[in-house]
């Protein structure tokens, strides 16, 4: 069945195994390298979990560049955003400041793609990035890269690298009913997508 010809009523009664498809997909980590990293903000814990995940890929090799994007303040103490945030983490892990390109304003995942391309813009030039890796958690993959595959551009190599979880992942998440809600959320975003945007079909 295809999602675009799924009735949105009924979505709230697919199977487990019909959102896991729809929502995870048959994603694999390619192992291709690429120039920029784009690590994706998000809820704790997942946000820690993103930056662990993009720090492997560039002590891994398989980038030169992090981009961590997010502009929504994450700690109310210390007025901190997700970008800064994170971008404080991968210096505690060891990755170098200037291996980090803040992109401190975007709001939505959509907009995440079209800040780091201005800022990759400005810091590295387009034509010196052939392919970016966007970084986020399992469930946010597909989403991730439908966004990134509309707005960055065309010229730009586009994979994803889902951050390692417990929770967050195919074969777990319908055990914890924070990742049902969040699968749930995906699957209707996907459909607007898919509908409204008229970006490719998803099939379950």
């Amino acid at each position: 069945m295809k999602l675009s010809m799924t009735d949105k009523n009924f979505l709230s009664n697919l199977t487990i195994a019909q959102k896991t498809q729809i929502v995870y997909g048959n994603y694999r980590d390619d192992e291709k390298s690429g120039e920029v990293a784009i690590l994706l903000g998000g809820p704790f814990p997942y946000m820690t979990e993103r930056v662990h995940a993009a720090a492997k890929l560039y002590f891994d090799g398989r980038v030169k560049f992090i981009i961590p994007t997010g502009g929504v303040e994450c700690d109310p103490n210390t007025k901190l955003t997700e970008a800064m945030y994170m971008a404080q983490m991968l210096r505690e892990l060891g990755v170098p400041d200037e291996a980090v390109i803040i992109e401190n304003e975007a709001r939505t995942t959509r907009e995440n793609m079209l800040y780091s391309t201005i800022w990759m813009c400005r810091k590295i030039k387009l034509s010196n990035v052939k392919r970016v890796i966007i970084v986020t958690s399992a469930s946010h993959v597909r989403r991730s890269l439908v966004h990134g595959k509309m707005l960055l551009p065309k010229t730009i190599e586009i994979s994803g690298y889902a951050a390692q979880s417990e929770t967050d992942c195919r074969d777990n998440w319908f055990n914890f009913p924070q990742m049902a809600e969040r699968v749930e959320k995906e699957i209707y975003w996907l459909k607007g997508l898919v509908t409204n945007e008229k970006v490719e079909d998803i099939e379950y």
